[in-house]
């Protein structure tokens, strides 16, 4: 089968993710094309919460994507043929989240991060990746946290963390703001 992936603008980096394991994953039994779309049997899109209509429009093969189009007023949208998604309450078949096979390898295979080799101790360590929108409650949740314990410490990350990264905490907290708040980043690199 030729399965196309196509990785859309301001895809979240919960998407990023999912593609890759798509494209590994796939590969071992089909034909997966990133960004072609040519004699593609089925399409995997992936986006940001709201596909543009126009995205889909030319698309011939059934696609599968986490977003619906958005409804437009005078255009008919041509809905996915499949929406497999962990994000929404609908009678939609859920899927885990899918998580890359390196974050259960070893640890002695894995070098300890800069962040891992400055932790004393016995001390507990809490991992966050910081952006703007969720800081101020991650630094009130702390700072309250601390008025009754000060045997931890909450580390801020300002990229997604490596394997050495969560390696390096004992608890790893990903706030959201609303139900479909998964990674909060924004996928800043190509796929597979």
């Amino acid at each position: 089968m030729i399965v196309a992936q196509l990785l859309l603008p301001g895809a979240s980096e919960y998407e990023c993710k999912s593609q890759r394991i798509d494209f590994a994953s796939l590969s071992a039994e089909h034909d997966v094309r990133f960004g072609d779309l040519a004699n593609a049997e089925v399409v995997h899109i992936y986006s940001p919460r709201e596909l543009d209509p126009k995205t889909v429009r030319g698309i011939a093969a059934p696609y599968v994507s986490n977003a619906r189009p958005k409804p437009r007023r005078f255009r008919k949208t041509v809905p996915p043929r499949h929406v497999v998604t962990p994000l929404k309450a609908t009678n939609d078949t859920y899927v885990p989240e899918a998580v890359e096979d390196i974050y259960f390898s070893n640890r002695e295979t894995q070098q300890p991060s800069n962040r891992e080799a400055q932790q004393p101790g016995n001390r507990a360590t809490i991992g966050t990746v910081s952006r703007p929108s969720i800081r101020n409650i991650v630094e009130q949740t702390a700072a309250r946290m601390h008025r009754f314990r000060d045997d931890f410490d909450w580390l801020l990350f300002d990229t997604a963390p490596t394997i050495a990264d969560l390696h390096g905490v004992d608890v790893w907290v990903d706030p959201a703001l609303d139900d479909d708040d998964l990674d909060g980043l924004f996928c800043a690199r190509g796929g597979r």
